[in-house]
């Protein structure tokens, strides 16, 4: 995607500006990541044996792909509230990517005038970028758990056509098929719902939908799971006789267990 040149410009802006004001201060960024790195999370959740953040989230239960570590001299807020002394607080951004799933985390290390400080703490750690939402956790050790339940694939449920032979708008039910990408071609059910997965869960990816009748295609449509927020999607005949998908949430008619 080619994003405008003023995008690149306000990045600039704000990356040389926080390198500025880093500067202003009595520590330097390389200091509070390695800091930050070398936390032991038994310090931010005592129900953790003891071992470093990083390793913990690379090596330990978390099982991180990839992780990354930013300074944030605000903690990403808007209008951080001072503390007692007038202070306000320093943070880490951690960005981390899960198999499809990428995540965020800001974690408290200290006050902007007197750099490391205090009991470290995250202020928040989740998949923000998780396809769909898992729910929420209380504690660190609790982390690993919520990733584990970011879905990993996709599942369409294919609703079958009420009466076999009975016409799906100027069709015949019968020899009605449908294909998900590049899969098998299968015939449309007429009894029970049938399944189709795995389907890749990607932001990018569209999956395609070929509906045929008497092996002459009468519909094609792509759509994204994303699109959805849903892991779980149905597949059937609206009242305008096209097949169309839906959230399994959404959709009472929605029956695949």
């Amino acid at each position: 995607m080619r994003l405008p040149p003023s995008y690149f410009t306000v990045v600039m802006v704000l990356i040389f500006g926080a390198f500025s004001a880093a500067q202003d201060q009595a520590y330097t960024e390389d200091e509070v990541l390695r800091y930050a790195k070398s936390i032991d999370v038994a310090k931010i959740d005592s129900a953790l044996s003891s071992q470093r953040l990083e390793d913990w989230l690379l090596r330990g239960p978390a099982r991180i792909d990839e992780l990354w570590w930013r300074l944030s001299l605000d903690c990403d807020l808007k209008d951080p509230i001072p503390d007692a002394n007038g202070d306000l607080p320093l943070c880490v951004k951690v960005t981390f990517r899960r198999a499809n799933a990428i995540g965020i985390g800001m974690l408290k290390v200290g006050t902007l005038k007197h750099g490391i400080s205090g009991q470290p703490a995250f202020q928040y750690l989740f998949g923000v970028y998780a396809p769909f939402s898992v729910g929420d956790y209380d504690k660190l050790s609790e982390f690993p758990r919520y990733l584990d339940g970011i879905p990993q694939f996709g599942t369409v449920c294919v609703l079958p056509v009420a009466t076999k032979g009975s016409p799906v708008g100027e069709y015949d039910s019968a020899p009605l098929k449908l294909r998900i990408d590049k899969r098998e071609e299968l015939a449309w059910p007429h009894d029970q719902p049938m399944k189709i997965e795995p389907l890749s869960l990607s932001w990018g990816e569209e999956h395609v939908v070929v509906v045929t009748s008497d092996n002459k295609q009468i519909q094609s449509f792509r759509f994204k799971f994303v699109d959805f927020w849903d892991a779980k999607l149905c597949l059937a005949f609206d009242s305008s006789r096209l097949a169309h998908v839906e959230s399994h949430r959404s959709a009472s008619w929605c029956n695949c267990k």
